[in-house]
């Protein structure tokens, strides 16, 4: 059997998953940079290269991994404030659309109405228009 087709995932919940992973990875590095500090502490604490090591790698990952975390939040503000600013101004940008519209019509039927005034007989002409 064939599964069921699923939506396509939508960028607010894209967003979200990824930033509910970013912060499982914090925890987890977190986590491990807690266990170097108990191992640094310890009666027999193991070369302080490695431990510097894994110290410098761990620490590393956790900023990038909170760096990563806030670009993702601030695009999402960024998103949303584009959004917002879109959609509260749709309606009048719809309504400008419209006027530039109709006068653009407006020029159009008085180009034709001039035209078939000059080039048409007096008959024709209330025909035409």
């Amino acid at each position: 059997m064939s599964e069921p087709a699923t939506a396509p995932e939508s960028d607010q919940d894209r967003t979200e998953r990824h930033l509910a992973m970013l912060r499982r990875i914090g925890e987890i590095g977190m986590a491990l940079l807690e266990t170097v500090q108990q191992q640094a502490e310890s009666e027999t604490p193991p070369e302080p290269a490695a431990l510097a090591g894994a110290f410098a790698r761990l620490s590393r990952a956790v900023r990038q991994t909170i760096a990563l975390e806030s670009k993702l939040v601030e695009e999402r503000r960024s998103r949303e404030a584009q959004a917002a600013h879109t959609g509260g101004w749709s309606h009048l940008q719809d309504a400008v659309e419209r006027q530039r519209k109709a006068q653009q019509a407006a020029k159009v039927r008085a180009r034709v109405a001039r035209a078939i005034e000059w080039e048409a007989d007096s008959d024709a002409a209330e025909d035409l228009l």
